[in-house]
Protein backbone atom coordinates (compact mmCIF):
# COMPACT_ATOMS: atom_id res chain seq x y z
CA UNK A 1 0.00 0.00 0.00
CA UNK A 2 1.48 3.04 -1.03
CA UNK A 3 2.62 5.97 1.75
CA UNK A 4 0.01 9.15 1.55
CA UNK A 5 1.53 12.34 2.18
CA UNK A 6 -0.63 15.28 2.86
CA UNK A 7 0.00 18.25 1.55
CA UNK A 8 -0.44 22.00 2.11
CA UNK A 9 0.35 24.78 -0.68
CA UNK A 10 -0.46 28.56 -1.10
CA UNK A 11 -3.55 28.66 -3.31
CA UNK A 12 -2.14 30.40 -6.38
CA UNK A 13 -2.39 29.58 -9.57
CA UNK A 14 0.80 28.09 -10.02
CA UNK A 15 1.04 25.75 -7.09
CA UNK A 16 -2.23 24.76 -7.86
CA UNK A 17 -2.18 22.87 -11.51
CA UNK A 18 1.82 22.02 -11.28
CA UNK A 19 2.80 21.08 -7.97
CA UNK A 20 1.14 17.62 -8.74
CA UNK A 21 3.42 17.46 -11.43
CA UNK A 22 6.28 18.36 -9.62
CA UNK A 23 5.53 16.40 -6.60
CA UNK A 24 5.47 12.79 -8.94
CA UNK A 25 9.17 13.88 -9.45
CA UNK A 26 10.29 13.87 -6.10
CA UNK A 27 8.38 10.14 -6.01
CA UNK A 28 6.11 8.64 -8.05
CA UNK A 29 5.50 6.30 -5.20
CA UNK A 30 3.65 8.24 -3.17
CA UNK A 31 0.39 9.20 -3.14
CA UNK A 32 0.18 12.83 -2.46
CA UNK A 33 -3.03 14.35 -1.37
CA UNK A 34 -4.17 18.10 -1.32
CA UNK A 35 -5.04 19.18 2.22
CA UNK A 36 -5.21 22.97 0.92
CA UNK A 37 -6.31 24.72 -0.98
CA UNK A 38 -9.76 22.37 -1.38
CA UNK A 39 -11.29 22.09 -4.87
CA UNK A 40 -14.38 23.30 -5.84
CA UNK A 41 -17.00 20.86 -6.55
CA UNK A 42 -17.32 20.57 -10.32
CA UNK A 43 -20.32 20.61 -12.26
CA UNK A 44 -21.73 16.80 -13.10
CA UNK A 45 -19.46 15.33 -15.93
CA UNK A 46 -17.08 17.68 -15.91
CA UNK A 47 -13.56 17.17 -16.57
CA UNK A 48 -11.51 20.39 -16.87
CA UNK A 49 -9.19 21.86 -14.23
CA UNK A 50 -11.00 22.31 -10.88
CA UNK A 51 -9.95 25.50 -9.31
CA UNK A 52 -9.38 26.27 -5.47
CA UNK A 53 -12.70 27.66 -3.90
CA UNK A 54 -12.65 31.32 -4.82
CA UNK A 55 -12.15 32.65 -0.59
CA UNK A 56 -9.13 30.69 -0.78
CA UNK A 57 -7.19 32.17 -3.98
CA UNK A 58 -3.66 33.55 -3.16
CA UNK A 59 -3.67 32.25 0.24
CA UNK A 60 0.17 32.21 1.85
CA UNK A 61 2.34 33.32 4.93
CA UNK A 62 0.46 34.17 7.73
CA UNK A 63 -2.80 33.27 6.25
CA UNK A 64 -1.42 29.62 5.05
CA UNK A 65 -0.78 29.72 8.76
CA UNK A 66 -4.45 30.25 9.72
CA UNK A 67 -6.00 28.20 7.12
CA UNK A 68 -4.09 25.07 8.20
CA UNK A 69 -5.04 25.50 11.68
CA UNK A 70 -8.61 25.34 10.65
CA UNK A 71 -7.93 22.38 7.91
CA UNK A 72 -6.19 20.62 10.75
CA UNK A 73 -8.55 21.14 13.33
CA UNK A 74 -11.76 19.65 11.01
CA UNK A 75 -8.99 16.60 9.77
CA UNK A 76 -9.15 15.05 13.40
CA UNK A 77 -10.90 12.64 13.11
CA UNK A 78 -9.16 10.99 10.00
CA UNK A 79 -5.76 12.65 10.49
CA UNK A 80 -4.48 8.83 10.53
CA UNK A 81 -5.04 8.06 7.01
CA UNK A 82 -1.32 10.44 6.34
CA UNK A 83 1.26 9.16 7.22
CA UNK A 84 3.38 12.65 6.78
CA UNK A 85 2.49 16.20 6.17
CA UNK A 86 4.31 18.61 3.54
CA UNK A 87 4.07 22.16 4.11
CA UNK A 88 4.87 24.19 0.82
CA UNK A 89 5.22 27.71 0.68
CA UNK A 90 7.67 30.87 0.04
CA UNK A 91 9.44 32.89 2.72
CA UNK A 92 8.77 35.88 1.45
CA UNK A 93 12.55 36.42 2.93
CA UNK A 94 11.37 35.22 6.42
CA UNK A 95 14.19 33.03 7.92
CA UNK A 96 13.23 29.70 7.23
CA UNK A 97 13.85 28.60 10.94
CA UNK A 98 11.26 30.80 11.63
CA UNK A 99 8.79 29.37 9.72
CA UNK A 100 9.72 25.74 11.22
CA UNK A 101 8.77 27.34 14.32
CA UNK A 102 6.01 28.98 13.02
CA UNK A 103 4.58 25.38 12.01
CA UNK A 104 5.83 23.01 14.23
CA UNK A 105 3.51 24.68 16.85
CA UNK A 106 0.54 24.13 14.63
CA UNK A 107 1.60 20.49 14.17
CA UNK A 108 2.88 20.29 17.69
CA UNK A 109 -0.83 21.47 18.39
CA UNK A 110 -2.03 18.44 17.00
CA UNK A 111 0.25 16.11 18.40
CA UNK A 112 2.10 15.30 14.41
CA UNK A 113 5.56 15.01 14.71
CA UNK A 114 5.88 13.54 10.82
CA UNK A 115 6.10 16.76 9.00
CA UNK A 116 8.27 19.07 6.72
CA UNK A 117 8.70 22.46 5.25
CA UNK A 118 9.74 22.99 1.99
CA UNK A 119 10.24 26.25 1.99
CA UNK A 120 10.89 28.08 -1.30
CA UNK A 121 13.47 30.86 -0.83
CA UNK A 122 12.41 33.44 -1.18
CA UNK A 123 9.45 32.28 -3.67
CA UNK A 124 8.98 29.62 -6.08
CA UNK A 125 11.25 31.33 -8.63
CA UNK A 126 14.20 31.04 -7.38
CA UNK A 127 13.87 27.13 -8.35
CA UNK A 128 13.44 28.24 -12.02
CA UNK A 129 16.27 30.16 -11.62
CA UNK A 130 18.08 26.94 -10.40
CA UNK A 131 17.16 24.55 -13.17
CA UNK A 132 16.98 26.99 -16.16
CA UNK A 133 18.06 24.73 -18.58
CA UNK A 134 14.75 23.10 -17.53
CA UNK A 135 12.36 26.16 -17.16
CA UNK A 136 12.90 29.07 -19.11
CA UNK A 137 15.12 27.23 -22.00
CA UNK A 138 11.68 25.04 -22.36
CA UNK A 139 9.63 28.07 -22.95
CA UNK A 140 9.74 29.16 -26.54
CA UNK A 141 9.21 32.89 -25.87
CA UNK A 142 11.93 32.62 -23.26
CA UNK A 143 14.29 30.39 -24.93
CA UNK A 144 16.40 32.97 -27.00
CA UNK A 145 17.24 34.61 -23.74
CA UNK A 146 17.68 32.76 -21.29
CA UNK A 147 21.33 33.12 -21.13
CA UNK A 148 22.00 36.91 -21.40
CA UNK A 149 18.69 36.74 -18.60
CA UNK A 150 20.76 34.84 -15.83
CA UNK A 151 23.60 36.44 -16.98
CA UNK A 152 22.06 39.94 -16.23
CA UNK A 153 21.26 38.53 -12.69
CA UNK A 154 24.05 37.70 -11.71
CA UNK A 155 25.90 41.01 -12.53
CA UNK A 156 22.79 42.80 -11.00
CA UNK A 157 23.14 40.54 -7.77
CA UNK A 158 25.37 39.27 -6.38
CA UNK A 159 24.23 35.47 -5.60
CA UNK A 160 26.38 32.03 -5.32
CA UNK A 161 22.85 30.23 -5.18
CA UNK A 162 19.11 31.37 -6.38
CA UNK A 163 18.18 31.11 -2.17
CA UNK A 164 20.76 34.14 -1.22
CA UNK A 165 17.71 36.40 -2.84
CA UNK A 166 15.99 35.88 0.66
CA UNK A 167 18.59 37.90 2.27
CA UNK A 168 19.65 40.50 -1.06
CA UNK A 169 15.84 41.56 -0.89
CA UNK A 170 15.07 41.47 2.96
CA UNK A 171 13.93 43.95 4.81
CA UNK A 172 12.34 44.42 8.17
CA UNK A 173 8.83 43.94 6.94
CA UNK A 174 9.98 41.18 4.36
CA UNK A 175 11.48 41.79 0.56
CA UNK A 176 11.61 45.19 -0.74
CA UNK A 177 10.92 43.68 -3.70
CA UNK A 178 9.28 40.39 -5.09
CA UNK A 179 11.58 38.11 -7.11
CA UNK A 180 9.35 37.76 -9.42
CA UNK A 181 9.18 41.01 -10.77
CA UNK A 182 12.73 41.54 -10.93
CA UNK A 183 12.40 38.55 -13.27
CA UNK A 184 9.49 41.00 -15.17
CA UNK A 185 11.87 43.62 -15.15
CA UNK A 186 14.92 42.19 -16.55
CA UNK A 187 13.40 40.39 -19.65
CA UNK A 188 11.53 43.31 -20.22
CA UNK A 189 15.00 44.54 -20.81
CA UNK A 190 15.75 42.17 -23.13
CA UNK A 191 12.93 42.55 -25.04
CA UNK A 192 10.64 39.15 -24.17
CA UNK A 193 7.29 39.90 -21.92
CA UNK A 194 6.82 37.37 -19.11
CA UNK A 195 3.91 37.16 -17.25
CA UNK A 196 3.68 35.14 -13.78
CA UNK A 197 0.24 33.95 -14.06
CA UNK A 198 0.87 33.32 -17.96
CA UNK A 199 4.66 30.91 -17.55
CA UNK A 200 4.83 30.03 -14.26
CA UNK A 201 2.78 26.84 -14.61
CA UNK A 202 4.80 25.49 -17.35
CA UNK A 203 8.44 26.53 -15.51
CA UNK A 204 7.45 24.12 -11.86
CA UNK A 205 5.82 21.78 -14.58
CA UNK A 206 9.08 21.41 -16.16
CA UNK A 207 12.23 22.10 -13.37
CA UNK A 208 13.57 18.68 -11.39
CA UNK A 209 13.54 18.42 -8.03
CA UNK A 210 17.42 17.44 -8.11
CA UNK A 211 18.38 20.03 -10.38
CA UNK A 212 16.97 22.81 -7.83
CA UNK A 213 18.77 20.63 -5.12
CA UNK A 214 22.48 21.04 -6.48
CA UNK A 215 21.93 25.08 -6.44
CA UNK A 216 19.93 25.59 -3.53
CA UNK A 217 20.84 24.19 -0.47
CA UNK A 218 18.07 24.84 1.82
CA UNK A 219 15.93 22.87 -0.48
CA UNK A 220 18.20 20.40 -0.66
CA UNK A 221 17.97 19.45 2.77
CA UNK A 222 14.70 19.44 3.06
CA UNK A 223 14.16 16.53 -0.20
CA UNK A 224 16.64 14.53 1.32
CA UNK A 225 14.77 14.96 4.27
CA UNK A 226 11.40 14.27 3.00
CA UNK A 227 12.82 11.58 0.52
CA UNK A 228 14.52 10.13 3.81
CA UNK A 229 11.04 9.89 5.45
CA UNK A 230 8.82 8.45 2.44
CA UNK A 231 11.39 5.63 2.07
CA UNK A 232 11.12 4.35 5.60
Amino acid sequence: MALVVGYFASAGETEIRALPQFLQKISPNVLWKRCFPAKEKPAPKFRGYISPKSTERGTTGHNLVRKIKERLQKMQTFQDEYDIFLVIDDTDCQNPQEKDKEFKQIFDRFLIRRWIGLWALPEIESWFIADPENSFHKVSELKQKYVPFINKMRNLYSFSSPEDFNNLLRNKNGCHEKLSDIIRKIFETLGVYYKKGKHSVTLLKNVEPDNIARNCPVFRERLSRLREEIQC
